[in-house]
Parts: structure tokens; C-alpha cells; sequence
């Protein structure tokens, strides 16, 4: 596949979860398509790798993360199908939070491209749906981006897509030096939470971000927000 052409959704054809580019209303999509060729692109919960992928067609460099070992094997197979073993993607199989350890994961669907997958965290700021039906916990490790960008000597990121199922406010304390360093941001928050807020200050007052757009609702009161400096 030429990486400089590949512009449409319909270029993109992924064995696994291949319906998530036709979504209508995708702001995430929309967020992805408007970098530039040689920007780099972070995708924090890149599940089945949807975006990143999205994004190295589009010329981007891809750094993804992805806890769940079900999800990564099928993020890497998704790739390899399109792109083989080219340089400019990079995945990692660890979940993001505020430091180092080795935590609880509640699987929610452990299904190949499932959602509802949680991190046991006390500052816990998902939708309760994420937490409704639970059919297995596993241990996983866990660390703050700004750790693990220094450990694997990765690329300042520019743009960061966050969609990590409740463990947002986790992310910002061990992504300080990463929110500093990036020009955008696009987050899965719920709004039905006292983190919400407190999530939206440290991003606008903390790191000067600006919201540019929210997306339509995943389910009731959570939405994608994309950020601009």
C-alpha cells in the first residue's frame, strides 16, 4: 500500500474490526485524517489498532499501546496484513497510568476487538456500563507515558488520541512532560463524574489546551473531545 495515497477509508481493509472506519459522526476519524504526513501519532487504547493504522496510512509515525494481549495480537496482525514488517509503527502491550506497577485489568468483553476493558484504579473515571458485567480480571502491567517514552527512547508525540476506558485522570499524572510536548489531544471522557472537570482544568489550565470540538454521544453522557494549542 502507498502510504502517501491512501487517503480514503475504503484503501484500509482490516481483518479485525474492519466496520469501525464506516461509523457515521466519527470524530476520532475526523481527528486522525487531519494530520499531516510525518506527524507522530500516539493511540493510547488502540485496541485492535483502528487509528494508528489509519494514521501510518496518512504518512504519520504510529506509537500504540494496547493492555489487552487479546486486542495487541490482533492489533499487530492487523497491521502486518497491510504493511508486513515496514518501520514507522511501533506497539507496545501495556496498560497507561500515573506510574509503574503491576495491576488488575477487568475484562469486560474478552472478545477480539471488545470494549469494557478496566484498569483497577481508585481514581477510577469510566462509564459505569464499563463495570456492568465482568468476565475476567488478569494482571498487567501498567506505567505513565512520560516513563515509558524515556524507557523505549520513543518520538515526542504531537497529537495523542486517549481512549483508555477510565483510566484518564491516571494518564495525566504520568504525562506531564507528553501533554506539554504535544500540539493536540483527543479524549474518550465521561461527563456523569467528579473527575470530569478536573480532568478539563489540568488540560486548559495546566497545559494550555483549547476545546475545538466534541464529538456525539457513545453512550449516555460519553463523548470523544478534541483539544487544539
Amino acid at each position: 500500500m502507498d502510504r502517501k495515497s491512501s487517503k480514503t477509508k475504503n484503501m484500509i481493509q482490516l481483518k479485525h474490526r474492519p466496520e469501525t472506519l464506516n461509523q457515521p459522526n466519527d470524530l476520532v476519524k475526523e481527528y486522525v485524517e487531519a494530520l499531516n504526513k510525518g506527524d507522530v501519532f500516539y493511540d493510547l487504547g488502540a485496541c485492535v489498532g483502528t487509528y494508528g493504522i489509519l494514521a501510518y496510512s496518512l504518512g504519520c509515525e504510529v506509537v500504540a499501546f494496547e493492555v489487552d494481549e487479546v486486542n495487541y495480537d490482533a492489533l499487530k496482525e492487523n497491521f502486518f496484513l497491510l504493511f508486513g514488517y515496514e518501520q514507522g509503527y511501533k506497539a507496545l502491550n501495556i496498560g497507561i497510568a500515573d506510574k509503574e506497577g503491576a495491576i488488575q485489568l477487568y475484562v469486560g468483553q474478552s472478545e477480539i476487538g471488545g470494549h469494557h476493558k478496566t484498569l483497577d484504579l481508585e481514581n477510577f473515571c469510566g462509564h459505569p456500563a464499563s463495570r456492568s458485567e465482568i468476565e475476567n480480571t488478569i494482571t498487567v502491567p501498567v506505567d505513565g507515558l512520560d516513563n515509558l517514552i524515556m524507557k523505549h527512547n520513543l518520538p515526542k508525540p504531537q497529537h495523542i488520541k486517549i481512549d483508555i476506558d477510565g483510566s484518564e485522570y491516571a494518564f495525566l499524572a504520568g504525562a506531564k512532560q507528553a501533554l506539554t510536548d504535544a500540539e493536540s489531544i483527543i479524549i474518550e471522557l465521561y461527563e456523569d463524574n467528579d473527575f470530569f472537570q478536573k480532568i478539563v482544568d489540568v488540560l486548559e489550565k495546566e497545559h494550555k489546551f483549547t476545546l475545538f470540538q466534541k464529538g456525539i454521544e457513545l453512550e449516555s453522557g460519553l463523548r470523544d473531545y478534541w483539544f487544539k494549542k
